[in-house]
């Protein structure tokens, strides 16, 4: 009786796609991510290509060209998350608007602070926010996370520090996720939406 023999099925990759679809590999690879440059029709010829082709982007190659991990550390608790519980989801959207993916860590009595930190900069994320207003710079700087853009929640701030008004949890996430992404500053402090005063943004 014959053996089958188990076929190697092939994995496809952008050039073929490109290929496919007459177009240049970096319109593919643009048309995967959120908020690249990319013409409406180009779009939909790629999309349509790479679903017959049965194609998906490579996350981990991505990361490798880029040299960036497309990742935002989001450092939560119990305590924050009853604060304000739709906090973290409205912020994870917004990240989603960027092109980011969130990786969550629970500070809990269990985990020291720093034991947290060192896991976080295993994963060379591309920006952390802090909800739990118990990281300061001070425990950044001892690692090797201090030039990673940063949001930390903090209780108090400066009185010379810009303020900026609070509405919602939706406009508090686009406040969050837009100091992160700020030019030229690296680190911020923002604070904690039950302190009661407005979100204000300081370079750390």
């Amino acid at each position: 009786m014959a053996m089958k023999k188990n076929r190697i099925k092939k994995t496809v990759t952008s050039y073929d796609v490109a290929r496919a679809a007459g177009v240049s590999q970096s319109t593919v690879s643009r048309a995967f991510r959120p908020g690249m440059s990319v013409s409406n029709a180009s779009k939909i010829k790629v999309m349509k290509t790479a679903k017959k082709l049965g194609y998906k982007p490579n996350a981990i190659a991505r990361m490798l060209i880029s040299q960036s991990s497309g990742m935002i550390a989001i450092v939560t608790s119990d305590i924050s998350n009853g604060k304000d519980p739709h906090l973290l989801p409205d912020i994870s959207d917004e990240l989603s608007k960027t092109g980011k993916q969130v990786l969550l860590f629970t500070l809990s009595c269990s985990t020291s602070l720093h034991v947290l930190l060192n896991r976080i900069s295993t994963f060379q994320v591309d920006g952390i926010i802090d909800l739990t207003a118990q990281i300061d710079s001070r425990d950044l700087k001892s690692l090797d996370l201090h030039g990673t853009p940063t949001v930390l929640c903090t209780r108090h701030s400066g009185s010379s520090s810009p303020k900026i008004e609070r509405k919602d949890s939706q406009a508090d996430a686009k406040i969050i996720v837009d100091l992160l992404r700020g030019g030229g500053c690296r680190n911020y402090a923002i604070p904690t939406c039950s302190s009661g005063s407005s979100p204000v943004g300081t370079k750390l």
